[in-house]
């Protein structure tokens, strides 16, 4: 086996590790972390088949509790992707990118009855502010806020 399955929470958060040469081609869950022993280095797939080095921000995972109506900032940068899931449900999750321009784009959420691009009450809302990143908590409880970024 060239990679070994080293973690699973859940379908969609696997960690994998190996040598950088077994990088998984195809078949893996967007999200999905890889460390490649042989360089120290950690990489994420952001579609399930293409690998981008990830950058972790002290840690990998970053978690932060938000009461209903609270917000979380992404530091200011001008692109990136980001893997965000509220509470324990699967349902309050998205993956998505940013792009210069301040655009949000979701490629992949618990749906369009949780989760919305823009500030709507009942959701969690990931939009942009004058091309900032915004994470609130709309929901109608309190949740912690765990966030994968890449940038």
């Amino acid at each position: 086996m060239a990679y070994v399955k080293v973690a699973m929470e859940a379908q969609t958060d696997i960690d994998l590790i190996g040598t950088y040469a077994s990088l998984p081609a195809t078949g893996v869950p967007i999200g999905s972390t890889y460390y490649a022993y042989d360089t120290g280095e950690t990489y994420i797939t952001y579609d399930g088949t293409n690998w981008v080095n990830f950058t972790k921000p002290g840690e990998p995972v970053i978690k932060v509790s938000l009461v209903d109506e609270a917000t979380y900032s992404l530091p200011d940068e001008s692109s990136g992707f980001a893997v965000a899931k509220l509470g324990g449900s699967n349902n309050y999750r998205a993956v998505f990118h940013w792009d210069e321009d301040g655009a949000v784009v979701m490629l992949d959420s618990g749906g369009p009855a949780y989760v919305k691009d823009t500030d709507t009450d009942g959701y969690l809302c990931i939009y942009t502010s004058t091309k900032q990143v915004i994470i609130k908590n709309h929901t109608g409880s309190d949740g912690t806020l765990k966030l994968l970024r890449m940038v």
